[in-house]
């Protein structure tokens, strides 16, 4: 068989944003893992919520923050271990991550006894948010793997501007409508309740963004189009990776009221430089197109989203296994 291209040869940047609202007790946790072969960026946002549960035996923390550190670390694990050596290509499935994370999370609940638990049929045992966007060489461009479960979101950012791949596991799928309820997830990873892991394969095109996100990222803005226009112009200010990475740190901190945690990968550009020119024109487009005014209206704001909506969507209508 063809050997595939280096991973290393066409990855050019990779960084994790993340900030904690209390430190020390942050629920969010990330992974960044790199080879020759491929890149992984994820994102696990511990339940506060449904996962208030303090566990005395792991240090007087929560199921949620404990969750999000072990799905860390089992995806990572999983990761390692999903190379075919003879067909020299990551086989990636939900299902294997889910038997991974399900074995880690059950030794987990057993070791843990009662604990201290809030009254509640929302409770859960270690539940976590996952999104995990896995990237590899696959001839001219990318194949690309998507997972998610819960509401973190995984995403492609290119020239053509930025599409939300994975599709939230919420009663409500409209990326603006959520903004502006507080909804419950109908599927989120955990030790004691049913859930699944959304997969969705894709072939991209370089160069692009992969990244994800926890919804504190995002989930403070008014609209889609905000959170595209904060990470281009967060771009277009910078001069290096390191400043566009610290950029994005003090925009989340100043907006977020919850965790904050991207993992990003960019792949293809070249240079820091390259990367900014490809995005200029978007960024031009974006400012002309939507601009956000303090006194815009419910009604323009729900205008402009039904203009850019399509473009955003369109990966979440192909799947290409």
């Amino acid at each position: 068989m063809q050997k595939k291209n280096n991973f290393l040869d066409i990855i050019d940047q990779f960084f994790v944003v993340h900030g904690e609202k209390i430190e020390q007790k942050g629920e969010d946790s990330f992974l960044i893992s790199v080879n020759e072969r491929a890149g992984l960026a994820g994102v696990f946002d511990g339940c506060g919520g449904s996962g208030a549960k303090i566990y005395k035996m792991f240090g007087e923390k929560t199921g949620a923050f404990i969750a999000s550190r072990v799905l860390s670390e089992v995806t990572g694990s999983w990761f390692d271990s999903s190379w075919d050596e003879k067909e020299q290509i990551y086989r990636i499935s939900g299902a294997t991550l889910k038997n991974a994370i399900d074995a880690r999370l059950a030794g987990l609940k057993q070791k843990s006894g009662t604990g201290t638990m809030l009254k509640g049929s929302m409770t859960k045992e270690f539940p976590s948010t996952l999104a995990a966007a896995i990237v590899q060489p696959g001839g001219k461009g990318l194949l690309a793997d998507f997972l998610w479960s819960g509401d973190s979101r995984v995403y492609v950012l290119d020239e053509q501007g930025l599409k939300q791949v994975s599709v939230d596991d919420l009663p409500v799928t409209d990326a603006m409508e959520n903004l502006r309820q507080d909804a419950g997830m109908n599927n989120v990873v955990s030790a004691s309740h049913p859930y699944q892991i959304n997969v969705r394969k894709l072939k991209l095109d370089q160069p692009c963004i992969i990244f994800a996100a926890t919804d504190g990222c995002f989930g403070y803005l008014r609209t889609p189009m905000e959170f595209e226009k904060l990470l281009l112009s967060t771009l277009m200010s910078s001069e290096s990776i390191v400043q566009w990475q610290n950029a994005l740190d003090e925009q989340f901190r100043n907006i977020a009221g919850d965790d904050y945690t991207m993992s990003l990968m960019s792949v293809g550009y070249g240079s820091f430089r390259k990367l900014k020119e490809s995005c200029e024109r978007r960024y031009r487009y974006m400012e002309q197109t939507y601009p956000l005014l303090p006194d815009t209206s419910e009604q323009e704001l729900f205008r402009q989203w039904a203009v850019y909506r399509p473009d955003y969507e369109i990966y979440q209508k192909r799947d290409e296994t």
